[in-house]
């Protein structure tokens, strides 16, 4: 099922009943919308290595322009990203990389080895072939410096909260 359409089809009912004066109706709707955008949550299956492992979390902003968003979506899609890119990320030591959207913010999840060397990595990278070819590339949608290099538009976040350091006390359910 085409989830896009339905929600915008139920968007549509939503705004029709905003003019019903039985309040039972609009709540039906309501309630149908927030089933679909509930539905639509995707979990996303994660790596496994034999060996210790780093998690770098970052984030970018784009443009606030949906037009540019979805021609960053699409050349983000699988295949579009020039394989010396793809290449080049693996040839410093990345194992996965994910990058998560959501509306104008953009996270992005890089899994490596525990001793990797992240400073080291973007330095290497950034002399890679393509590399500040595709920077220029996608700069039209970021809200960064558009000849900055990868590593310093996307900055580093923080983790303020971890599962494994919190004391549940015992208590199971």
């Amino acid at each position: 099922m085409d989830t896009d359409f339905v929600v915008r089809q139920c968007r549509c009912l939503f705004l029709f009943s905003t003019g019903l004066t039985d309040i039972s109706g609009r709540l039906i709707i309501f309630a149908i919308l927030i089933l679909i955008k509930m539905s639509t949550i995707k979990a996303y299956p994660a790596s496994k290595y034999d060996f210790p492992t780093s998690l770098y979390v970052r984030t970018l902003t784009l443009r606030p322009d949906s037009n540019l968003i979805k021609e960053y979506r699409h050349r983000h899609a699988p295949g579009n990203v020039w394989p010396e890119i793809v290449a080049g990320i693996r040839s410093v030591g990345i194992l996965e990389m994910d990058i998560y959207i959501y509306g104008y913010q953009l996270m992005m999840i890089v899994e490596t080895p525990a001793d990797f060397d992240w400073d080291s990595a973007m330095e290497r990278l950034s002399t890679l072939p393509r590399q500040q070819e595709w920077e220029e590339f996608m700069a039209i949608f970021q809200d960064t410096d558009p000849h900055a290099t990868a590593s310093a538009k996307w900055q580093p976040m923080e983790r303020m909260f971890h599962l494994g350091d919190q004391n549940d006390n015992g208590i199971k359910y």
